[in-house]
């Protein structure tokens, strides 16, 4: 009786600590910006703070992937010389969280 009386807070701390991951990750901000030519960069935050180890891929057409990085530790990932698309689709995964976001490459639109 006396290992059920221990064991059954530990069970409700196990579920309180996976309800708050989860809260956490619903707060996932994800920025870009294209560099007028050829990249694009992904910025991860998680209530305000960069997110270090977030995953980010960079897709063509929406659906085929071009390439992966992990975000460092300013959640910062840079995508250089992103070749062949007007727009590409950069998610990110990170604690159980994803987002997504088009991108539209300006390329050359300097004069």
């Amino acid at each position: 009786m006396k290992a059920i009386k221990t064991l059954i807070p530990a069970i409700l701390f196990s579920v309180v600590a996976s309800t708050a991951i989860t809260a956490q990750a619903s707060n996932l901000d994800l920025y870009t910006t294209n560099n007028d030519f050829s990249g694009v960069t992904a910025r991860v935050y998680q209530d305000g703070k960069p997110v270090e180890g977030a995953n980010i891929q960079l897709f063509s057409n929406g659906k085929i992937l071009r390439s992966e990085k992990i975000t460092n530790n300013n959640g910062r990932a840079d995508f250089n010389f992103v070749k062949g698309s007007n727009s590409v689709v950069i998610k990110v995964s990170s604690v159980g969280s994803e987002k997504s976001q088009w991108v539209k490459l300006e390329r050359g639109s300097k004069g």
